[in-house]
């Protein structure tokens, strides 16, 4: 999850995101009836203030079709990448 900048669709994003916290290259997998698998909601401490003191945030969750595995990636010391089924994924969310 993450945010998107002025300049940048969702999807574009969710592009960056997983270059910048996963390590992978791919593209999104758009399907006739679908262009994302859903939002799910989430609480952010570092979004906490006055506008929002829940740090209530909303992530919307795409399906990457993975090309590439990267060797190394912006923010690898501090995640880990890590193969699932979806429904496991899913539940982590």
């Amino acid at each position: 999850k993450g945010g998107w900048e002025n300049d940048e669709t969702v999807e574009e994003a969710a592009v960056r995101e997983a270059i910048e916290e996963a390590g992978v290259r791919g593209d999104l997998m758009v399907t006739w009836f679908q262009d994302f698998l859903g939002n799910y909601e989430f609480r952010s401490k570092t979004l906490q203030d006055e506008c929002s003191p829940e740090g209530l945030c909303k992530a919307a969750m795409f399906a990457l079709f993975v090309k590439e595995e990267l060797e190394s990636w912006p923010e690898q010391s501090t995640r880990k990448r890590s193969w699932l089924a979806v429904s496991e994924a899913l539940a982590n969310c």
